[in-house]
């Protein structure tokens, strides 16, 4: 027997005969890497049994997972803040942190719409508080020196 990439290979089946994965694995009775067949071969296996091929076909129904297109985002909310409107993005709103620093909401997106309206509500009287103090010490920093 010959080998190939540290597997034997069957010296009297001629080279077009149809092999399947199962009957290779059948054959030698342990676990063979896939990636050892050409894509010719791989090409020709078919499932074996009925729950291969229910498998198969159930992978082959669902639809692939796609992102939004960037204009078909609409769901975006408005908060008027000191005049100005402010779009909140699918990312949430920003929070101005106690140091000046922002950040987002992490789980932002697990949040039910209760929650989201109670946090934007929050959130702009807190960021409102917190800008104020800020611009109140950075005033009196410049004022001082």
């Amino acid at each position: 027997m010959r080998r190939f990439l540290g597997l034997k290979l069957i010296p009297s089946l001629p080279a077009t005969t149809a092999i399947t994965t199962s009957a290779i694995l059948h054959c030698y009775r342990r676990p063979v890497p896939l990636r050892a067949f050409s894509t010719k071969m791989a090409d020709t296996t078919t499932p074996t049994s009925s729950t291969e091929q229910h498998k198969d076909q159930r992978d082959s129904q669902k639809p692939a997972l796609t992102l939004p297109a960037p204009g078909d985002i609409s769901s975006s909310n408005t908060l008027e803040v000191n005049g100005q409107d402010l779009k909140l993005d699918l990312l949430g709103p920003v929070v101005v942190n106690e140091d000046g620093s922002m950040s987002r909401i992490d789980n932002w997106a697990e949040m039910s719409e209760i929650e989201k309206a109670n946090v934007r509500r929050i959130l702009v009287k807190r960021n409102n508080q917190r800008l104020a103090r800020l611009r109140a010490q950075q005033q009196q920093d410049e004022n001082s020196s």
